[in-house]
């Protein structure tokens, strides 16, 4: 992502850049993975605040990992809580660019759906930009779905919670004023189901 920042140009927010002259506020995020055969999908809703008097339009960059393990996006769908058809975004070779306007104190809902070829048996969603913004996450969960005859192996995370719901098993993560330390990592393999 690094050709996306110029000096006093962009801001990074966990999951986006914006413009600096902005004064929207990040409070918080929900981000549910599922794990399905080599693809991941990923539903994350994002809550933007903008405390201001006037109307704001913002233009955000959403980026996705996208290297040996994980193919771009071949599904990316995007909208808002306020406005009642899917929102149109350019997409770039890392990510996309999603323009947003905003009422005067007004907190709206973002939700971006996307699906992922996995190529190792790895995802990894991006945390770590908001040590940019200069302040926690309000709120923020993440629920992984990960299917019975795949076994986790890793997440780097610490989950609160695990529950078994038809041929998943749902692990729960859930922080308050939060600063990732690292990107959200996870890896599984398949169950060996060898009988003797």
């Amino acid at each position: 992502m690094t050709r996306f920042l110029y000096p006093l140009s962009f801001i990074l927010f966990p999951f986006f850049i914006i413009l600096p002259a902005q004064n929207i506020q990040f409070q918080g995020e929900q981000i549910e993975i599922k794990i399905r055969d080599d693809q991941v999908q990923v539903t994350g809703t994002y809550y933007l605040y903008n405390p201001a008097s006037y109307p704001l339009s913002r233009t955000l960059y959403y980026p996705f990992v996208v290297d040996a393990r994980l193919e771009y996006p071949d599904s990316i769908h995007v909208s808002l809580s306020t406005v009642d058809q899917s929102l149109v975004y350019r997409s770039e070779s890392d990510g996309i660019f999603i323009s947003i306007p905003f009422l005067p104190e007004q907190l709206i809902t973002l939700t971006v759906f996307y699906s992922q070829k996995t190529l190792a048996n790895q995802f990894e969603y991006i945390l770590t930009s908001t040590r940019e913004w200069n302040r926690t996450l309000q709120f923020a969960s993440y629920i992984i779905q990960i299917p019975k005859d795949k076994q986790l192996i890793h997440i780097s995370l610490d989950y609160q919670e695990i529950q078994d719901q038809d041929n998943y098993q749902i692990y729960y993560i859930s922080r308050s004023d939060f600063m990732p330390p690292e990107n959200l990592k996870i890896i599984w393999k398949e169950q060996n189901n060898e009988t003797f």
